[in-house]
């Protein structure tokens, strides 16, 4: 018996006949499969016998004991798939009333998971007729790899011949996607942490600015300093700067979390608020507004700092791992086309700041596993948009085939420098 999150997998009995019959005598389940309808609950019963009631075949039950469908791995001597003892098929079918539920991908993923580790299987085979399109996404889904096309094949229970198409799934394979599906299940970042993937990816930051100088080249003890969207607050106290001079603000739930445990209970000014809109401290309250890698608003940064002060940030740019996101999302549009240092610059000249540095570059950006790839894009979703394993699955297989074939996959982060005074 194996089970899964709403199912249950136990072998045939002859007293599943009735339900048995009444799932397989609709036209729409067997004929796709190369099958005829069930033509009585006895005709189900000899079904059971001589078919059902062998290794590795289940009845698949929802967990009130209700038989939904059929699926089964077929060994040698029981499939003209192969030969080996080392392989195996996949089969299944689901009654009308209960397709569309995700209930098939479900039962056979956790069928894969037996041949491969329970059964030591090095490749599981599968295979649909030319039309059955639900079986064919059903594949897509479990991960499975188009193999080839044979034309003319006898479908002897139906008296007719057919175009059928193999797909196969290496244990190889498998295991990709199941290490894949681990990161993308732990993708979750702490304030602005990427330490989960240390060691499988390099990200150059050899910018020609150093931020971190740059602030200091305008920053004294006494300077009134505001850090807008400050993530988990990281940067901002690595700054040094004294406490009772520092603000901060921050929207996103888990950070705003963060920073009330780590930067109110020693004093720095925090408050939730989101970088695009209002601002909630009063007109020239500050000397300094910085911004690294966060939402703005001109006017309101304009609003909040004195005569003469200081806005300094460095933003990520429109075309940021374009590479990446075209590799594993294809030609999806940017998430902030208006990301580019003129651009910006000139939105807050128009504000009434000047601007006293301006600089834009981009710099490799290279991953070493396909695994810390999901989690990367797990945790960006913005650039990545509706991006999960089971949805891009021949994506994820295209980004391991590079990965083996040049060793690393390569894209170009992008950044720029902005430096304006309020005049």
């Amino acid at each position: 018996m194996l089970k899964t999150e709403r199912l249950i997998l136990r072998p045939w009995q002859e007293n599943d006949a009735e339900r048995l019959y009444e799932l397989a005598k609709h036209p729409e389940v067997g004929p796709p499969a190369g099958w005829p309808p069930h033509a009585s609950v006895e005709h189900s019963r000899e079904i059971i016998r001589n078919v059902l009631m062998v290794a590795e075949t289940y009845a698949v039950c929802q967990k009130d004991g209700r038989v939904v469908g059929c699926a089964g791995l077929k060994r040698k001597g029981y499939t003209d798939m192969t030969d080996r003892e080392d392989e195996c098929e996949l089969g299944y079918w689901v009654g009308k009333p209960f397709w569309g539920q995700g209930l098939i991908p479900e039962a056979a993923r956790e069928l894969l998971r037996h041949a491969f580790e329970d059964l030591h299987m090095r490749a599981v085979w599968c295979g649909y007729y030319d039309g059955n399109e639900k079986s064919h996404r059903v594949q897509q889904k479990l991960g499975f790899v188009y193999h080839h096309t044979a034309h003319n094949l006898d479908v002897t229970l139906l008296n007719e011949k057919r175009t059928g198409h193999t797909s196969l799934l290496t244990k190889r394979q498998w295991e990709w996607i199941q290490k894949w599906k681990a990161e993308e299940n732990i993708a979750y970042i702490h304030g602005w942490d990427f330490s989960h993937i240390e060691g499988r990816y390099t990200e150059e930051t050899d910018f020609p600015w150093d931020y971190r100088k740059v602030i200091g080249e305008y920053l004294t003890p006494e300077t009134k300093l505001l850090d807008v969207d400050t993530g988990g607050g990281e940067f901002l106290l690595s700054l040094g700067h004294p406490y009772e001079n520092t603000a901060a603000t921050e929207n996103y739930a888990p950070n705003v979390k963060l920073c009330k445990e780590a930067l109110i209970p020693i004093g720095i000014d925090f408050r939730q608020a989101d970088g695009t809109g209002a601002l909630p401290y009063p007109d020239d309250s500050f000397d300094m507004v910085i911004n690294r890698h966060g939402d703005f608003n001109p006017r309101e940064i304009y609003r909040v700092l004195k005569k003469g002060g200081m806005f300094v940030s460095q933003q990520v740019g429109a075309e940021n791992d374009r590479e990446l996101v075209e590799l594993l999302c294809g030609d999806v549009p940017m998430p902030f086309p208006q990301q580019y240092a003129d651009t910006v610059a000139e939105q807050f000249l128009n504000v009434g700041f000047s601007v006293l540095r301006k600089e834009e570059c981009f710099r490799p950006i290279r991953f070493y596993d396909v695994g810390a790839l999901v989690w990367f894009a797990r945790v960006i979703p913005w650039e990545f948009p509706n991006f999960s394993v089971n949805t891009h699955l021949e994506s994820l297989r295209n980004a391991q085939r590079i990965l083996e074939d040049k060793g690393c996959i390569d894209g170009k982060t992008h950044r720029f420098l902005l430096v304006t005074r309020k005049t």
